[in-house]
C-alpha cells in the first residue's frame, strides 16, 4: 500500500509540475546562436539607410522601428509580434551588462513609463534602429545622452 501510495504522489507531482509550466512564458532559446546572430546581424546593416515610415514594415515601404526588428528577425528565422510593446512582452529579460550582439534595446517615451521604442544591439555599445519621422535606418549609441536617458530596459530572443 505504502508503495502504491508513493507511486500516486510521485505521478501526481510530476503532473502539477507539467501544468504549472503551461501558464510560464517560454522564452525563445537556440542552441546555435552564432549563426544566427551573425545572419540576424548582417541583415540589420543591409537596412542601414532605409527610410523611416511609420507602420512601414519592408525595405520597400519602409520601417518603423518594431517593423524593422519584426522583419530583422524574421529573415533569420524567427516570428515576433509587430509592435514594441509586445516584443518587449515576449524576450527574457537581461541585464544592460550582459548586452550581447542581437538583444533588443527598449526605450520609453518622454513622459510616459512603456516601451515606445525598439532598436537591436550590434555589440560594442551600438544599436541599430528605425529612428523617426524624416530619418533612416541607422546606427547610435546607447551611451549617447538622449538614448541614455530614455532607456527602459533590454531582452534576448536568441
Amino acid at each position: 500500500m505504502t508503495t502504491h501510495l508513493l507511486k500516486m504522489w510521485s505521478t501526481l507531482l510530476v503532473f502539477s509540475l507539467l501544468i504549472s509550466a503551461c501558464g510560464t512564458p517560454v522564452y525563445r532559446s537556440n542552441a546555435n546562436t552564432g549563426v544566427n546572430k551573425t545572419a540576424l546581424i548582417k541583415t540589420a546593416h543591409s537596412l542601414i539607410g532605409t527610410p523611416y515610415r511609420y507602420g512601414g514594415s519592408s525595405p520597400k515601404s519602409g520601417f518603423d522601428c518594431s517593423g524593422l526588428v519584426q522583419y530583422t528577425f524574421k529573415q533569420v528565422g524567427i516570428d515576433l509580434p509587430r509592435t514594441s510593446r509586445s516584443q518587449h512582452k515576449e524576450v527574457f529579460p537581461i541585464n544592460r551588462r550582459n548586452l550581447q550582439p542581437g538583444d533588443l534595446l527598449f526605450f520609453r517615451a518622454r513622459h510616459e513609463h512603456y516601451v515606445s521604442h525598439v532598436g537591436i544591439y550590434i555589440g560594442e555599445g551600438k544599436f541599430i534602429h528605425a529612428p523617426s519621422r524624416g530619418k533612416k535606418v541607422s546606427i547610435n549609441r546607447l551611451n549617447q545622452r538622449y538614448w541614455r536617458k530614455y532607456y527602459y530596459g533590454a531582452g534576448r530572443v536568441l
